[in-house]
């Protein structure tokens, strides 16, 4: 267990996390009060994976009350979430708990038949909870993890998001634009300066906010931040190349490796010419690699 792990702990013990206006803590001990996380009818709008520190990220969006829900799942163990199953129209029909899901019952297995004698993740005595997120849709959504953090906002502070992001439109008085990227260092969630859809002409101001950021905040943004790669044109993507490039090989391989399965799987050849060219300039991250893709980034330098 590491000093964080024992830190958290020991604050949940003192009371720290116990229920305090619209933030909740749930673990294997108060599992049963997970059924009341109040995502029923919201939609299913944002999924990030840390996979350094083996976190889930999810986000759900209820117009009828006005609030966002986000979950913060702690040491990860499994999930079967998709991006195909989140989005508009993706509405959450309960949350619930599965006491004795397959998953769970294999991986107890493994850890019993072949890690009695040898050290294992399996083997440290954590009390994980099975989460199933059932979908109005009919399919359904498991977690395996160790802890989960919620928070609940009001959807109202949208407003001055709006505002924020008008301030850093690079068509405007540079000293706006100056204290925009200034009152950004206050948001707390950075999925709304990844490439925002309202315009390019935002993406440069917002990526300069995003290389400010340490390594742990980005954590959960990286393979976003790779898909900034996608065409080296794009305004912001020069920064977010750098500030990738910061960032330690053994923090970036996981993610890099998933960016570069999707770089192949849609035949983007601008995107993964990118990737390929970052992976060459970067120290040590192709050994960090799968077999395969190593073998394929230095066929695809010869072939272009």
């Amino acid at each position: 267990m590491t000093a964080e792990r024992k830190t958290e702990l020991s604050q949940k013990e003192t009371g720290i996390y116990q229920k305090a206006g619209l933030k909740m803590h749930y673990d294997f001990h108060n599992k049963e009060e997970i059924k009341q996380i109040p995502v029923a009818g919201c939609d299913f709008t944002l999924i990030d994976y840390d996979y350094r520190n083996r976190e889930v990220y999810l986000q759900f969006n209820s117009a009828s009350r006005g609030e966002i829900v986000y979950l913060n799942l702690h040491n990860v163990l499994y999930y079967t979430l998709r991006n195909t199953e989140i989005g508009s129209g993706k509405k959450i029909a309960g949350i619930s708990i599965q006491e004795d899901c397959l998953p769970l019952k294999l991986l107890r297995e493994v850890k019993e038949a072949k890690y009695k004698k040898e050290p294992s993740y399996l083997n440290q005595n954590i009390l994980f909870v099975s989460i199933v997120i059932q979908m109005v849709s009919g399919g359904q959504v498991l977690i395996i993890c160790e802890t989960v953090d919620v928070e609940i906002q009001n959807s109202q502070t949208d407003s001055e998001i709006d505002k924020l992001l008008d301030m850093l439109d690079s068509r405007k008085d540079p000293k706006i634009q100056k204290e925009g990227i200034e009152l950004a260092k206050k948001v707390k969630h950075l999925s709304v300066f990844i490439r925002p859809t309202e315009g390019k002409y935002l993406w440069e101001n917002c990526a300069k906010i995003l290389s400010q950021r340490t390594d742990k905040e980005l954590g959960r943004y990286l393979e976003d931040l790779f898909e900034w790669e996608k065409d080296t044109r794009w305004p912001g993507a020069k920064i977010i190349f750098d500030r990738l490039f910061s960032i330690p090989s053994s923090d970036l391989a996981a993610a890099y490796s998933q960016s570069l399965k999707k770089a192949v799987a849609m035949k983007a050849v601008s995107w993964t010419s990118s990737l390929q060219y970052f992976a060459e300039k970067k120290d040590g991250l192709i050994d960090l690699l799968p077999e395969e893709q190593k073998k394929f980034l230095v066929e695809w330098q010869w072939h272009w």
